[in-house]
């Protein structure tokens, strides 16, 4: 059976293009993840749903994850052909996710040497200052929820004090 090329275009049917971005976002993260390590690169993903919901992925030692090891390809031949065929894989992916699910997406990949590669499927600066307002919106709301929980448990304590307060002067 001979597998032939999908025409890339949007999925019109809102059901199926959920499922699609879904499980394509995730294969894109994982390309990522095994370029990043593969390849000792750097990598950094964003997506934003049709919806406009941040998805975001980074490259770091800490990432242990998956069902097969995944370890730095010594060989440096090897490892630069793979970065290459790697790279072109994740950008080619990013671009399907985009077109299909209707989604805005960005990869940046540092090779080895620092070099940079850049896909982005609108304005690159535009995304990065968009995922940076994602990111103080969900922080500045995450330290205001912190800030508030902070002055309840202070609350209850100045309870508790009047309380305390008032069993010892109820039991002299």
């Amino acid at each position: 059976m001979v597998k032939g090329k999908i025409e890339i275009k949007r999925i019109e049917n809102l059901t199926s293009r959920q499922v699609t971005f879904s499980k394509r976002r995730k294969g894109l993260f994982k390309k990522a993840h095994e370029l990043s390590v593969l390849c000792d690169a750097q990598v950094a993903a964003i997506v934003f749903s049709q919806k406009g919901r941040l998805y975001d992925f980074a490259s770091s030692e800490k990432m242990v994850k998956g069902k097969i090891e995944i370890k730095r390809i010594e060989n440096l031949t090897s490892r630069q052909v793979t970065f290459s065929k790697r790279r072109k894989g994740l950008f080619k992916k990013a671009h399907e996710l985009s077109v299909l699910c209707d989604a805005q997406v960005a990869a940046i990949v540092f090779s080895q040497k620092g070099r940079l590669y850049d896909f982005a499927s609108s304005d690159m600066q535009k995304m990065m200052e968009r995922c940076e307002i994602h990111r103080n919106e969900y922080f500045g709301a995450e330290n205001l929820r912190k800030q508030q929980y902070v002055q309840e448990l202070k609350n209850e304590m100045v309870i508790m004090a009047d309380k305390i307060e008032l069993l010892r002067r109820h039991s002299r």
